[in-house]
């Protein structure tokens, strides 16, 4: 075993290329204005970007010019892109909501794992955006939760477009040793109207991931993250119906204990949401559905709770009282931990939106140990203590094992809980993965005994033994209507803890990439569930489409229509027209227009008599009068419950941690003809970020 583990960490080390680039250190930092300076002679500029996408290993259709350098405490980067003005995609918009905009941004690797980085993004403007790449994510590799305080300005220019920034080293975690500072690195830019993807650093199609394949950038001075202490002061004030207006204050501070450890402490924090969750398909479902976490306590760092199967699901603390939390890395470690006091805990995963009645201790802990570079081994701790006497706990290991393409994960989970009678079980879910230029494969099982119970996760199906392969080919034609694409196959089989078979399907598909950065996918699926002792054979068609066709317009949705079952005492195989359209319109550069349809409708069978049909408009529309100060109003109905819901919201946003919020919402519903409201709510909330 320890000659195979040796060969494989040689293997992985011979093929890794590397890149280097020494950055200088600057006397005169540049003012972020977006203009440009003549203190950029002294930075180091690189100008060699190769496409990655449309045309594979060719030159740009655009030229670009990347300037980086630093001082004693910020980081300066700046892109001079070269292209004709008309054609820019650019507005001023919000935080993260440019991503039907041209692009410009770096990845930061501080510790050098080849497997998350830290993204920087920016759009003609300077419009920031930030997040979390992993490559260990098979479902989902950016995370755009992530906050960091820094700064960016943009301007258009009759050759192109301008942007600077500046990243304060204390807006980053990296080892504070040593004189020679070595991170992971991408510089890339992106152009919409071409699909086009072109990267500083050469990415070559062979080779699995991306921030596996960063460069190096490195900085000869002994730099320091720096220790720094941010307090949020929060007042925040809700007046509902039958409610007196009720002022609550609350706090977050934040202590870099060392320069990669922070310590978080919330007392009685805020945990509001401005926008309320979006309407959701809600009627004859099988299992719970999913809510995205949208409280900033629980957004930061979030990315090192994440495993396989979702053990800690951060909507289940409903409501805390207070709320501590212990972050950070150490050598080739890196930990996380979260204690809180709940007081509105649930047991039923579908109450998330509702909360409960109890409350409860809630513990989260998270370890994570790099065994070489790009691989790592973990273990995951989940603990919550509620009523009398009754808790839950769940712990295991998990690991994710890479050389080169190929990618071997796990993880295994046992749970044991304290109700009105003890149960305990157990869960595994492992993969193994291939994935190159054309050829993809993987092939995984899971496992969930009927007895594990992971109180704060979201598990939705117990009781099952899943065996799971899918493989895909990509062909790169390299032409405007089909720069990549090909078929794919998935099969799953599915037994029930004694081994009976529950369900069974096949997929057949194909995907498309084309330029106006536009992506289809068709499918064709046979399958076989068993519900209530009885088991259906279904059949499905379906298709999804995306596409940004011009700068003021980009829309997507999908369609799904086949055999679908009744579920209920009495299930049967009915037919289901459901799906869904999405599309953003920018009329004025500072307005965008969000509007959404859900769509399902269900009929005893084929041709036959509607059982129940639900169609959920949602509109939502925001203007900018500067960069921070935006008022977004949304409008949403629901014609199965024949609800009207209402939101306007005013907001300044100064940067993340410093925000005001004023804003309303309300039902509307008709009745005898009257229209009338109901659930009125106003509220405010302000908070300032002092940080030293």
């Amino acid at each position: 075993m320890k000659k195979f583990i040796l060969f494989f960490i040689l293997i992985s080390l011979a093929l890794a290329k590397e890149v280097s680039f020494e950055i200088p250190r600057i006397n005169t930092p540049p003012k972020i204005d977006g203009k440009i300076d003549d203190v950029y002679k002294n930075f180091l500029k690189l100008d060699k970007f190769q496409q990655f996408q449309p045309k594979y290993n060719e030159s740009p259709s655009e030229k670009t010019e990347f300037y980086i350098g630093y001082d004693s405490k910020n980081l300066y980067i700046a892109f001079k892109a070269y292209d004709d003005p008309k054609k820019i995609r650019a507005r001023i918009s919000k935080r993260e909501d440019f991503f039907n905009d041209d692009l410009v941004g770096i990845l930061i690797d501080p510790f050098n794992t080849r497997v998350k980085a830290f993204i920087f993004l920016m759009n003609p403007y300077g419009i920031q955006g930030e997040g979390v790449h992993d490559d260990s994510s098979y479902r989902n590799q950016e995370d755009f939760s992530w906050d960091a305080i820094w700064y960016s300005k943009g301007k258009v220019y009759p050759w192109g477009y301008f942007v600077e920034a500046k990243i304060p080293f204390k807006s980053l975690r990296f080892p504070s040793e040593g004189k020679i500072h070595k991170w992971g690195f991408h510089a890339f830019r992106k152009i919409i109207r071409n699909n086009e993807l072109d990267s500083l650093v050469h990415l070559d199609r062979k080779i699995r991931g991306l921030v596996h394949q960063e460069g190096t950038l490195v900085i000869e001075d002994n730099i320091k993250p720096g220790l720094h202490l941010e307090l949020i002061p929060t007042l925040t004030g809700l007046r509902a119906e039958e409610q007196n207006f009720k002022p609550e204050f609350g706090f977050s501070f934040k202590d870099s204990l060392t320069s990669d450890i922070t310590f978080d402490l919330a007392y009685h924090p805020d945990f509001s949401q401005i926008e309320a969750d979006a309407g959701q398909i809600n009627v004859n479902q099988r299992y719970a559905l999913y809510y995205e976490e949208k409280r900033p306590f629980f957004l930061e760092a979030a990315e090192i709770f994440k495993t396989p199967i979702q053990v800690f699901y951060s909507r289940r603390i409903a409501q805390p009282r207070y709320g501590v939390k212990l972050t950070g890395r150490y050598v080739r470690s890196s930990f996380g931990v979260i204690s809180a006091y709940d007081i509105s805990s649930f047991e039923n995963l579908w109450d998330v939106t509702q909360g409960g009645e109890d409350s409860a201790y809630v513990n989260i802990g998270r370890y994570k140990y790099e065994v070489w570079k790009g691989s790592f081994l973990g273990f995951s701790l989940t603990d919550k203590r509620w009523g009398d006497g009754f808790y839950n706990s769940v712990g295991g290991i998990d690991g994710y094992l890479r050389n080169n393409n190929f990618v071997f994960s796990f993880q295994g989970l046992l749970s044991r809980t304290a109700k009105e009678e003890q149960t305990s079980g157990q869960a595994f879910e492992g993969e193994f993965s291939y994935g190159e230029e054309h050829f993809n494969f993987m092939i995984g099982t899971k496992m969930i005994s009927p007895g594990f119970d992971a109180q704060e996760g979201f598990i939705k199906r117990k009781d099952m033994i899943s065996y799971y392969s899918w493989m895909g080919y990509d062909f790169y034609p390299e032409r405007k209507l089909f720069i990549q694409g090909g078929p794919n196959l998935f099969v799953k089989y599915i037994t029930d803890w004694k081994g009976e078979k529950t369900d069974q399907s096949v997929r057949l598909g194909f995907h498309l990439i084309s330029l106006a950065n536009s992506f289809l996918n068709v499918f064709l699926s046979n399958s076989y569930e068993k519900y209530n002792d009885i088991g259906f054979n279904k059949n499905r068609v379906g298709m999804f489409l995306n596409s940004s066709p011009s700068k003021y317009l980009s829309l997507g949705g999908g369609m799904f229509i086949g055999d679908s079952i009744y579920y209920s005492d009495d299930p049967y195989l009915g037919y289901d027209i459901s799906g869904n359209l999405h599309m953003t319109f920018y009329p004025l550069k500072r307005l965008a227009i969000n509007s959404s349809y859900i769509l399902d409708y269900f009929y005893e069978k084929r041709g036959g008599s509607l059982v129940y049909k639900m169609n959920i408009f949602r509109n939502k529309a925001v203007f900018l009068f500067t960069r921070e100060f935006s008022l977004r109003a949304i409008w949403e109905y629901n014609d199965y419950y024949k609800d009207h819901y209402g939101s306007l919201l005013l907001a300044y946003e100064y940067s993340p941690g410093t925000v005001f919020y004023l804003g309303a919402s309300s039902e509307f519903y008709r009745e005898n003809g009257i229209w009338d409201t109901r659930n009125f709510t106003f509220f405010v909330k302000f908070s300032y970020l002092f940080r030293i």
